[in-house]
């Protein structure tokens, strides 16, 4: 298929494996769907901070937050993330976790 080569041919470019390029469209899907559920406030400060680069201060004065406000939901997203993220990984198959050590309880 057309398409097909255009995606080995990005994969081939990035210097990437294929594995590497599957394990990071993953990681980044995971990324998105923790992202959904955060609450609209915490996901617009992260979103705003983290990946637009934006200061505390630019971010209240975006949103209209108090400065120590946007910490806060900023703190609070980044510890909902981290525990969304880790179930994800935990949840994964075996075979994505190559290399890595599974926990189980």
């Amino acid at each position: 298929m057309p398409g097909d080569r255009d995606v080995t041919e990005r994969v081939a470019a990035s210097g990437l494996s294929p594995e590497q390029a599957l394990l990071g469209r993953e990681r980044r899907r995971q990324i998105a769907e923790a992202l959904a559920k955060l609450p609209e406030r915490q996901r617009s400060v992260f979103v705003l901070s983290h990946v637009e680069g934006r200061t505390s201060r630019e971010v209240s004065a975006l949103t209209g937050l108090n400065e120590s406000t946007v910490r806060v939901h900023l703190f609070r997203a980044i510890r909902k993330l981290r525990a969304l993220l880790a179930n994800d990984t935990i949840a994964a198959p075996a075979g994505e976790l190559k290399g890595k050590r599974r926990v189980t309880s």
